[in-house]
């Protein structure tokens, strides 16, 4: 596994999921730790990573209290990214327990 996603260095792994892994991550020129979903599709597809970038377009559009941020999107080995804020505590799974 590579140490980095685009310029970001990945600290640690936050969550995985069947198509997804989240990461804990540094941005060096920020100064800020972000979140990154990285998204595996089983075969490459142009049509999937366009689709993911226009979601990605609208959630970044999006502002409320219950919506994490979006601060980029962007591709590495095929594979398509997205960095959010990162927020401290558990996933929204946890917390409904």
């Amino acid at each position: 596994m590579s140490q980095r996603i685009g310029r970001f260095e990945i600290l640690r792994e936050l969550g995985r999921g069947a198509q997804s892994i989240v990461y804990l991550c540094n941005d060096p020129h920020l100064q800020r730790e972000v979140a990154i979903k990285t998204l595996h599709f089983a075969e490459a597809d142009r049509r999937d990573s366009q689709s993911l970038l226009a979601e990605a377009r609208t959630v970044s559009k999006l502002r409320h209290s219950n919506i994490v941020p979006i601060f980029e999107a962007g591709e590495q080995d095929g594979d398509p990214y997205l960095v959010f804020e990162y927020v401290e505590g558990g996933s929204h799974h946890q917390r409904q327990d």
